[in-house]
């Protein structure tokens, strides 16, 4: 019998889980010793909510989100789960890559730093999880099942970040929560990323042919890609210069 404490640095609406493990080493009345471990994961919560959706796709084909819920232990467990996706609202402008560390100290204002560098991350607008929660857009309250699937009814969603709450409780009324962020896609050619790629498939056999396509939220770049050729010794590049 052991007490699990939990570690009081970790915020409990984090939804932390504890993990202990336990050894023991047994020793027969012939002097041979067995061991044998295990782990014990402990929580807060009873119950764990896991959302399962592509990290990007089309608009139009947003409308199935696969919901689980499992013990402690990653078995499944019926749960009564509410599901609310809501659009993010975005910077409002592209961002390159950062091309060192964020400071963490700041010399200029926001507006002055954006007048000199308009492309360039200031703090840390670029990340998805800092984006404004905007207005509700899909929702629905269901029962989990092992393969739970929640149909969403939405209106034509625009191309965009959007972030997926599942909220429930567990059979002790602790509060369950779970979010994952998505990025949807139109039919159109642009895009809301500085750079995006998109190929008909990722792999091909001799012969066969890959299509793919660039696209980028900025009006007009100078943009270098290259395609590299490897066989068992070397690697060939081949740059191609393209300005849009």
């Amino acid at each position: 019998t052991f007490k699990a404490i939990p570690d009081e640095t970790v915020d409990k609406k984090d939804q932390p889980t504890f993990y202990y493990e336990v050894n023991a080493d047994v020793t027969d009345i012939n002097g041979e010793t067995r061991s044998s471990e295990t782990s014990v994961a402990v929580s807060y919560q009873a119950l764990q909510l896991d959302i399962t959706a592509p990290e990007k796709m089309p608009a139009d084909s947003f409308k199935n989100i696969l919901v689980s819920s499992r013990n402690s232990n990653g078995l499944f467990e019926k749960a009564t789960v509410n599901v609310q996706v809501f659009k993010l609202q975005e910077p409002g402008r592209m961002f390159r890559q950062r091309y060192w560390e964020a400071p963490d100290q700041f010399v200029m204002s926001k507006e002055e730093y954006y007048k000199n560098f308009p492309f360039d991350v200031y703090a840390d607008e670029d990340e998805v999880g800092k984006f404004v929660q905007g207005q509700r857009v899909a929702g629905k309250t269901d029962t989990t099942s092992v393969n739970s699937t929640f149909k969403l009814q939405h209106s034509n969603l625009q191309a965009g970040w959007y972030k997926i709450i599942a909220t429930g409780k567990d059979k002790y009324g602790e509060e369950i929560k779970a979010e994952k962020y998505v990025y949807l896609t139109d039919k159109t050619n642009r895009s809301n990323e500085p750079i995006a790629l998109d190929a008909n498939k990722k792999t091909a056999e001799p012969g066969e042919k890959i299509d793919y396509s660039l696209q980028t939220g900025f009006d007009k770049v100078w943009l270098i890609h290259a395609l590299s050729k490897t066989d068992n010794t070397t690697t060939v590049t081949y740059p191609i210069l393209s300005t849009n």
